[in-house]
């Protein structure tokens, strides 16, 4: 009898993973996606463009994103789901979330490179606001960048435009992990996925994380041993924190999550 039901429940347990394996759940499972350093290239393209001094772009200022593995039509199974409850880096969401209303992937697709393009707009304008007057329009900068949408790299695009359009290295070599949206007088706003986007910082070696002052709440304070991760709330408090940084400062004194 003992027999028998073990290998009942091995039998049971054995359809269960196989039927996991093959079921989609209405879920999307975001995870650390690629990070790019806005003063370099992507897909071999200047991502930042413009008649710029001569000097090459030393250190790094690295954008952030987020890899969504879902979208109408073509989810995760129940067996990935599963993996990823276990996972510490990555979040599950109901599909209609993500996909609200019916939107299909080519909409969202749409919507994300909308944001970008606007969140490039408003990097170049809040640049020009800590920058000699007419830096951007004499530089002609543009920001060009492909297959990553989103407004989440606004602050990131603004330094930079900074690092490109003033003398010597804005980072002075260190690497740096930005995330952040930013608005025409460089306001930084809260930005989604920053659980996702912290691993992505730590895993690229980064040795800092500007995040927006907002998402400090999202972090745990397992999360926040894993960088050291400083908010902000405008780009000039953003530079203010960079030139510490970049002048070996005391980084004691710059802020973080737990003075919120």
């Amino acid at each position: 009898m003992r027999q028998r039901v073990g290998w009942s429940l091995i039998a049971f347990c054995v359809f269960g993973i196989v039927w996991g394996a093959g079921q989609q759940a209405p879920y999307v499972i975001e995870s650390p996606g690629a990070v790019t350093n806005v003063l370099g290239k992507s897909d071999g393209v200047e991502i930042l463009q413009g008649k710029f001094p001569g000097e090459d772009s030393v250190g790094a200022i690295d954008m952030l994103t987020v890899s969504g593995d879902g979208a109408p039509g073509s989810t995760p199974t129940w067996f990935e789901i599963l993996a990823a409850l276990f996972s510490e880096d990555r979040a599950i969401f109901p599909l209609e979330l993500i996909f609200p209303n019916g939107t299909t992937f080519e909409e969202f697709e749409e919507e994300s490179v909308a944001d970008l393009n606007s969140s490039a707009k408003s990097a170049l304008i809040a640049a020009q606001t800590v920058l000699p007057e007419g830096a951007i329009a004499k530089s002609e900068a543009k920001i060009v960048l492909d297959g990553v949408g989103g407004p989440s790299a606004g602050l990131a695009f603004a330094l930079g435009l900074v690092d490109k359009l003033t003398p010597g290295s804005l980072t002075g070599g260190k690497s740096l992990a930005v995330t952040g949206t930013i608005d025409n007088q460089g306001l930084v706003g809260e930005i989604g996925g920053i659980q996702q986007k912290i691993y992505g910082a730590k895993r690229n070696g980064d040795e800092f994380l500007l995040i927006p002052i907002g998402n400090c709440y999202d972090l745990t304070s397992t999360q926040l041993e894993l960088i050291r991760v400083i908010p902000v709330k405008s780009l000039n408090q953003a530079l203010a924190v960079v030139n510490v940084i970049s002048a070996d400062g005391d980084i004691d004194t710059l802020p973080t999550c737990s003075d919120k």
